[in-house]
């Protein structure tokens, strides 16, 4: 089932079918894709030309191992939030240009959490930690981030402020994102709208896209860049084992040419991940796999007006 939205020209349409996941394409059969089929990237083409062939490029599937190594790479902090789930503080850039995301994970009060600190209070990454760490050291790549904010924009404190965010008073361990009545999934019409109070009233998108991913194996689905902030969403509303992984489009020579890995994870029933980038960066590309054989994921994504 699609929206019948409209999608604005500068919006990315959900890749096509030869951009699916495949979940038996392993780490070997990405090598040898690369190796053998892949001439890198072409210095003549127009960035248009090469993004459009990158969709074509299918996103490849990851073990447990290779996923837990590769975040250990990307991860700067995970940061759990009263029984709600955990913030996760990722770069999707690199060491030398970082790049910082937040992922969360688990249920909707993470949404206005964030929200709070960063929409309503410009917390810089370094302010999120000092928030939600309870007195875990902040790391110095955060910190280094934070001093290089201070010198470029004169409104952001010379060292990172602690911040206060409110949480409601009925927080359970059954506040889980896509969760209905009675242990079933959440009606999709209700996630969305739940969905869209957090990201459409807050953040006023100028386009977004939603979806009940209902696709045997896998889907991809992209957001293009955007100075004003993107969120993509993805909630697992049955028992479904869903993998969803983020990916940069980032060109950068490797294994997972054109795409550099963000995160991934194996969602629990019934909670939801969410990718908040309030800074322009590249490309996203959320992918969907799917090893159920009826599954069912809610989905949506879009670009802000403000930030997210």
């Amino acid at each position: 089932m699609q929206s019948n939205r409209t999608i604005s020209s500068s919006a990315a349409a959900p890749a096509p079918r030869s951009s699916r996941l495949r979940p038996g394409l392993g780490l070997a059969a990405a090598l040898l894709f690369t190796a053998c089929d892949d001439p890198g990237p072409d210095p003549d083409a127009a960035p248009e030309a090469e993004a459009a062939q990158a969709l074509e490029v299918e996103l490849p599937s990851l073990t447990p191992q290779e996923i837990a190594a590769l975040r250990a790479e990307r991860s700067v902090a995970s940061l759990p939030v009263d029984r709600a789930g955990s913030v996760e503080i990722v770069n999707s850039g690199t060491a030398e240009a970082p790049a910082y995301v937040y992922i969360a994970v688990g249920g909707p009060l993470l949404n206005d959490v964030l929200r709070q600190l960063v929409d309503e209070q410009g917390a810089t990454p370094a302010e999120v930690h000092l928030a939600l760490a309870d007195g875990d050291p902040l790391p110095e790549a955060l910190a280094a981030d934070h001093r290089a904010r201070a010198e470029q924009d004169p409104t952001v404190s010379a060292r990172p402020r602690r911040l206060a965010y409110v949480t409601p008073r009925s927080i359970t361990s059954d506040d889980r994102d896509c969760l209905g009545s009675g242990g079933n999934p959440e009606n999709f019409g209700d996630w969305l709208g739940d969905w869209e109070q957090s990201f459409g009233a807050y953040f006023n998108p100028s386009y977004q896209y939603d979806d009940i991913n209902m696709v045997d194996g896998g889907t991809a689905y992209t957001i293009a860049a955007d100075s004003n902030g993107r969120v993509m969403s993805s909630c697992n509303a049955a028992h479904n084992d869903v993998m969803v992984s983020f990916w940069s489009l980032t060109f950068i020579p490797g294994i997972y040419y054109p795409y550099s890995f963000v995160w991934a994870e194996n969602l629990e029933d019934f909670d939801a991940v969410h990718l908040h980038s309030n800074g322009a960066g590249p490309l996203y590309r959320m992918g969907v796999s799917h090893s159920h054989p009826d599954p069912k994921t809610y989905v949506a994504y879009g670009r802000c007006g403000g930030a997210c």
